[in-house]
């Protein structure tokens, strides 16, 4: 994290130097729409504690109530602390610093940084649904993808989409225990 703390402005000052890419947005609005993240932002927690609840409830079911459990809470969770991580940071984005200059963090009411949310939201939800059924692995990619993009078009500093996948990987790991030991079995058996 030091690193990126380190690397922020002057990785921001060269992206900026540079005609930022109009291709960006438009594909991670396209994940958006595939993550259920976009048109609305309520699509992903209606559908997690919905399936909970199901699975919850429906007796043939129950076998994947965990799972979805976890990438519940983990999504929640991750969300839920993200907010409150810009709230609490006022960290402006590399676009607002590099014309004000200054400090980043500390603008209160102008700056929502810190940590990224595209980063928090896609891995929230890539990154436990991964865990829990593993030959998802390849939707890990869409997480550095949109890492990269957000630094590209001048959103988030280095720090910012570190700091999003440090957060829904601290998340992930500590909600494990939600899987049960029965989740512990060799690959093999998967």
């Amino acid at each position: 994290m030091l690193a990126g703390l380190v690397l922020d402005e002057p990785l921001a000052r060269w992206v900026a130097g540079y005609e930022q890419s109009s291709a960006w947005n438009p594909i991670v609005g396209v994940l958006e729409y595939l993550a259920g993240i976009a048109p609305w932002d309520l699509e992903v927690p209606i559908v997690l504690v919905t399936g909970t609840l199901l699975t919850l409830t429906v007796a043939r079911w129950h076998p994947r109530a965990r799972s979805w459990m976890y990438v519940t809470v983990v999504y929640l969770l991750a969300r839920n602390l993200m907010m409150w991580g810009k709230l609490l940071s006022g960290r402006y984005r590399p676009h607002q610093w590099v014309k004000i200059g200054g400090p980043t963090f500390g603008h209160i009411g102008q700056g929502a940084s810190f940590p990224s949310g595209h980063v928090t939201l896609f891995g929230g939800l890539i990154l436990p649904l991964v865990i829990a059924v593993p030959r998802l692995r390849p939707l890990l990619l869409v997480i550095p993808f949109v890492m990269v993009a957000r630094i590209a078009v001048m959103a988030h500093f280095l720090s910012d989409v570190l700091a999003g996948l440090a957060l829904i990987s601290f998340v992930a790991w500590a909600c494990a225990p939600l899987l049960g030991a029965d989740h512990d079995a060799p690959a093999a058996r998967r």
